[in-house]
């Protein structure tokens, strides 16, 4: 792995995932990193403290406002795509996005979840001026209104997501260990509040339509997940391990010099893609057999690349989705407009990461199929 951080690392203010972080989730996340902050990076830290204390009226009237309503939606069953970053769920979450049954959290949602019910076209307008045509880390289009995972609205409305990671590198273990595996300081009640607020208010906004969700970090939170919503429905689509971790290396290569506050260690990152790797598909595993067969569909990312409106087809019919048929011609578009997409070429493994690969993933090996080199 070769993290650099370069002079736009620094000087890049307008561009961070945390610009619609609340007040106090931000005051909490420092106070949990003990303000650790890298002091090359304390300028763009002071910059999005300034911002954030400018947003916070603003969060403060639409919560106001709205979270009576949005307390008593009442949601049907969502759909969740699953699989470990790097796996496909981008492209299966924006081609299952095209059926109109379905709404997702768009860009412009997860970037403002504290206002986006009250903000008018004119800062969305803005705020989509300011994003890259396509995402840092591969070649795929993106767009305000593009399906965006919901993982980074949770990481500006709670104290449980993944993408802290992001900005904190040097604390990555332990809010993996603490927002994901829930293994951690009891933050399984806190994501559920949380998570629940959230998908109550997409379903406020786009009238509880029923939910598409993407976030791979849901792969290890099916238990939690089915205790908030019992008859959810799942697809999950997994890969070659060391096409995974090929791609992973690249995404953190990408995305750390522009997200975090803090020096990243290529080492440790190293550690920390074998760890949760692991521990993701040891709670996916253990926690996978206690879901009944209409509400869980699973596929390779080698057969979906091969015949992606095939495999949705098999995946509606399991989960018992009645839309297909109405869906299908907006399925094949989306998929005749990606035909030209440029996959990233990956540097090879080293033998000593390709060994740790094979010894401590050898158990998705087996599970998923995949031979050993």
């Amino acid at each position: 792995m070769n993290i650099q951080f370069t002079k736009s690392s620094y000087t890049n203010l307008f561009k961070h995932p945390a610009m619609g972080i609340s007040l106090h989730n931000w005051v909490m996340l420092l106070f949990k990193i003990r303000f650790k902050i890298y002091i090359g990076f304390l300028p763009k830290a002071l910059f999005l403290t300034g911002v954030i204390i400018f947003n916070t009226p603003f969060h403060l009237y639409e919560y106001f406002r709205f979270s009576r309503k949005i307390k008593k939606v009442k949601l049907k069953p969502p759909v969740f795509v699953l699989g470990h970053p790097r796996s496909g769920t981008t492209y299966m979450n924006n081609i299952l996005s095209k059926d109109p049954i379905f709404s997702f959290s768009s860009t412009y949602d997860v970037l403002t979840p504290h206002v986006f019910l009250t903000f008018g076209k004119g800062f969305k307008k803005i705020l989509g001026k300011s994003l890259p045509s396509t995402r840092p880390q591969d070649n795929v289009k993106m767009t305000i209104d593009s399906p965006k995972e919901e993982e980074f609205a949770m990481a500006n409305m709670s104290q449980t997501s993944y993408i802290h990671g992001f900005f904190f590198p040097k604390n990555i273990f332990k809010i993996y260990n603490e927002s994901v595996l829930f293994i951690e300081g009891n933050y399984s009640e806190h994501w559920k509040k949380k998570y629940d607020y959230f998908l109550k208010k997409l379903a406020f906004k786009y009238k509880n339509n029923q939910l598409l969700l993407k976030s791979p970090a849901n792969t290890a939170r099916l238990k939690e997940i089915l205790e908030l919503y019992p008859n959810a429905k799942f697809i999950h689509i997994y890969r070659n391990p060391y096409d995974v971790y090929r791609s992973t290396e690249r995404l953190y290569e990408k995305i750390l010099p522009i997200t975090s506050f803090q020096k990243a260690d290529n080492h440790q990152m190293e550690e920390y893609i074998i760890n949760a790797y692991s521990k993701m598909y040891q709670k996916y595993f253990n926690e996978r057999k206690d879901i009944p067969a209409n509400q869980l569909y699973e596929t390779s990312y080698e057969n979906f690349i091969k015949s992606p409106v095939d495999t949705i087809e098999i995946a509606y019919k399991q989960l018992e989705l009645n839309s297909f048929k109405k869906a299908k011609e907006l399925f094949q578009k989306e998929v005749k407009d990606v035909l030209s997409y440029q996959k990233n070429n990956y540097d090879s493994i080293s033998e000593s990461i390709k060994k740790k690969i094979n010894t401590e993933w050898k158990f998705a090996f087996e599970e998923f199929g995949y031979e050993f080199e």
